[in-house]
C-alpha cells in the first residue's frame, strides 16, 4: 500500500488563505473592470448618439447638396454644438483636407473648395469651438453607403455597417444620408479614451497583485500564530502517552486556544493526580496484604519447626488472619465495583426510621460487648427516599462501627429532614477528629492514628467505601464535630424526592 503524503496543516492553512484571497480579488478586480467598461461604453455609446443627433440636425443641406456632387460649405450652425476654441485658418486646412473627401465640382477642386470654406466659417462660426473636436471619429454617407465625409480614418469607399445603426439626416422630412460617430463605428480601434481605461485595468491587476502579495505574508503571520499552540499540543500529548504527566502547554492566550490548553493542563493534573492514587493504591494494598500473608506464613513455619504446636488454637489463628485477609481482600472488590462507570444498583422508597432501626439492631450486639450504650433518633414525619437499601445498610453500619472503635461511652444515631435533603448523622464521644484531618479521613487506608494497628483501626477502607455509596446516592458524607456527644460527628447528605 503507497503510504500517503502528509502535508502539513501550516501548509493546508495557507494554501487555503491563499486561494480564497487569490479568488476574492480576482473576482472584485475583473468584476469592476467589467462593470466598469460596460458603463464606459454606454456612456461613451450615449453621447456619441447624441452628438450625431446634433450633428444631423444641421447638416441636412449639405448632406443633399454633397451627395448630388455640389461643394458646399458646412453649416455655421456647427459652431453652436462645442464650446471649444477654432484653430488657425491653416491648421484647419491641414486637418481637414487628409481627412475629407468631397465630391468634386465641374469648375472646382479641393483646394478652392476648402479656401471658399475657411474664409467664410472664419467670420460666421463662433470662436470658441474647435472643428476638429466637432467632426472627430465621424462618418457621413449618402443613402447608397458612399463615404460624404470621414474623420475616423476608415480605409473604405463605401460604409454600409450591417445593423444600419447610424443617425439618419433629413433634409425637408427627406433622408439624404446617415451620420455615424464615435462607438457607433466599431471597426474603428480603440479611442484614446478606451485605451487609457485598459492601461487602468492593469493598473488594478498590478495593485491586486500586490494586495496578494501582502495578503500571503499577513496569512503566513496568521498561520503561525493559529499552528503554534497546536503543535505544542501535539508535543504534549506525545509527552502524556509516554507516561510523562508533569508536561504542560502555555494558556495564557484569551481565545479557543488559551482556552484548549487550560482544559488540556487540567486533564493532564487530572491524569496525574489519578496515576498517583493508582501508585498509592497499589502500595496501601499490597501493604495491607502483606501483613496478613506474612503472619500467616510465619506462623505456619514456627509450627514447622516446632515452636507452635499444630493445634486447633493455631490453626484459629490461621484462620482468624485469612479471615482479615479475605475482609480486606471483599473491601477492595467493594470499592473498586463502587467506583467502576458500569456501578449500577437497584433504587426503592425506602424508610429512614426503618433503614436506622435496622442497622442499629445489626450493630448493637458488638456495640454491647464494647460496654458502650447507642441510641437512635429519627425525626417524626421524616420524608422517604431513593436508595439501595443493602449499600445504605452496609454505608451506616461502617460507620457505627468506627464510632464503636473511638467511643468512650456512647454512640448516638439520628436522621432529620434539612430543605430539600435527607441527613444521617452517627456521633460519638471519643476523641474527634482534627480539623486539619477531616478531609482526609475519606481517604484509602487512612488512620488517625498510623501506630494503631490493625485489629483496632480497621482495614481503612471503610469510611472510603462509605463516601462512595454517598456519591452513587447524589450524596455527601462530610465529618465535624458533634454538638451533642463532643466526639467526631459523621454526616450522610442525601437529596430527596416526594413519592407520588
Amino acid at each position: 500500500m503507497s503510504r500517503r503524503l502528509r502535508v502539513p496543516l501550516k501548509v493546508k492553512i495557507l494554501t487555503a488563505f491563499a486561494l480564497i484571497v487569490l479568488a476574492s480579488v480576482s473576482v472584485a478586480v475583473a468584476t469592476g473592470n467589467r462593470l466598469n467598461r460596460l458603463r464606459f461604453d454606454t456612456i461613451s455609446m450615449q453621447r456619441d448618439l447624441g452628438r450625431a443627433r446634433q450633428l444631423a440636425l444641421v447638416l441636412g443641406p449639405w448632406a443633399q447638396k454633397s451627395a448630388q456632387g455640389e461643394v458646399v460649405e458646412l453649416p455655421e450652425a456647427l459652431g453652436r454644438i462645442g464650446d471649444f476654441r477654432w484653430d488657425s485658418h491653416d491648421t484647419v486646412r491641414n486637418k481637414m483636407m487628409p481627412m475629407m473627401k468631397m465630391r468634386r465640382s465641374d469648375s472646382g477642386d479641393d483646394q478652392h473648395w476648402m479656401d471658399t470654406w475657411m474664409s467664410s466659417s472664419e467670420e460666421n462660426l463662433p470662436s470658441r469651438i474647435t472643428f476638429g473636436q466637432i467632426l472627430d471619429r465621424v462618418i457621413i454617407t449618402d443613402l447608397e453607403g458612399e463615404i460624404l465625409l470621414n474623420t475616423a480614418g476608415y480605409s473604405e469607399q463605401k460604409y454600409c455597417p450591417i445593423d444600419n445603426a447610424g443617425e439618419i439626416i433629413l433634409y425637408n422630412g427627406i433622408e439624404v444620408g446617415k451620420i455615424y460617430v464615435g462607438r457607433m463605428i466599431p471597426e474603428l480601434p480603440l479611442s484614446i479614451e478606451r485605451n487609457a481605461f485598459r492601461e487602468a485595468g492593469k493598473q488594478a491587476w498590478y495593485t491586486a497583485g500586490l494586495i496578494m502579495i501582502l495578503a500571503m505574508i499577513m496569512g503566513l503571520l496568521l498561520t503561525r500564530h493559529i499552528v503554534q499552540p497546536i503543535r505544542h499540543l501535539n508535543q504534549a500529548a506525545k509527552g502524556v502517552g509516554e507516561g510523562d504527566f508533569q508536561v504542560r502547554v502555555p494558556d495564557q492566550r484569551r481565545d479557543e486556544f488559551g482556552e484548549l490548553g487550560k482544559g488540556f493542563n487540567t486533564m493532564v493534573s487530572s491524569l496525574e493526580l489519578a496515576d498517583r492514587q493508582q501508585k498509592r493504591m497499589i502500595a496501601d494494598a499490597a501493604h495491607e496484604l502483606r501483613t496478613p500473608v506474612s503472619l500467616i506464613r510465619a506462623r505456619i513455619e514456627m509450627m514447622e519447626a516446632g515452636v507452635y504446636p499444630l493445634n486447633g488454637e493455631s490453626l484459629e489463628a490461621l484462620a482468624s488472619e485469612a479471615d482479615r485477609l479475605t475482609h480486606l481482600v471483599g473491601e477492595l472488590r467493594t470499592l473498586a465495583s463502587l467506583e467502576s462507570d458500569d456501578f449500577k444498583s437497584t433504587q426503592e422508597s425506602l424508610s429512614p426510621s426503618l433503614v436506622v432501626g435496622n442497622a442499629v439492631d445489626a450493630a448493637l450486639p458488638a456495640i454491647h460487648r464494647s460496654g458502650l450504650s447507642i441510641e437512635a433518633q429519627v425525626e417524626d414525619h421524616v420524608v422517604s427516599f431513593m436508595g439501595s437499601r443493602m449499600q445504605i445498610h452496609r454505608l451506616l453500619t461502617n460507620l457505627l462501627s468506627n464510632a464503636q472503635r473511638h467511643a468512650r461511652n456512647r454512640i448516638l444515631v439520628r436522621a432529620w429532614n434539612e430543605d430539600s435533603e435527607l441527613v444521617f448523622c452517627v456521633e460519638d464521644d471519643g476523641a474527634g477528629v482534627p480539623q486539619e484531618e477531616r478531609e482526609r479521613v475519606f481517604d484509602r487506608y487512612y488512620r488517625l492514628d498510623a501506630s494503631r494497628s490493625r485489629d483496632s483501626g480497621g482495614s481503612g477502607l471503610g469510611l472510603a467505601i462509605c463516601q462512595q455509596i454517598a456519591k452513587t446516592h447524589g450524596g455527601k458524607m462530610t465529618c465535624e464535630e458533634s454538638s451533642l456527644l463532643g466526639g467526631a460527628a459523621f454526616l450522610l447528605r442525601i437529596p430527596t424526592k416526594k413519592n407520588p
